[in-house]
């Protein structure tokens, strides 16, 4: 999605990957990238160190979004996750 979504801050994604996932995220950076879902890269330190994502309505296909993070861990360095964003 190009657009941020209104109504899940980027604190509110921060706080979830800091204290849902456990990482040490310092900040988070809106990506307008993908197609159906929101991302952010975390970063910790100064340096984007993860990607989260947020899959929401009709684009939640949760099985796609599975193998793009496969695709992702197989060749990128990218740390992926998989818990729920509530």
């Amino acid at each position: 999605m190009r657009d941020e979504p209104a109504d899940l801050t980027p604190d509110a994604v921060r706080d979830h990957v800091r204290h849902g996932w456990g990482l040490p995220v310092d900040a988070v950076r809106y990506q307008p990238v993908g197609a159906g879902s929101y991302n952010w890269t975390a970063e910790a330190g100064g340096r984007p160190r993860w990607f989260a994502g947020c899959l929401r309505g009709p684009h939640a296909d949760t099985a796609d979004a599975r193998r793009q993070l496969d695709a992702l861990r197989r060749y990128t360095a990218v740390d992926t996750r998989w818990p729920a964003l509530a």
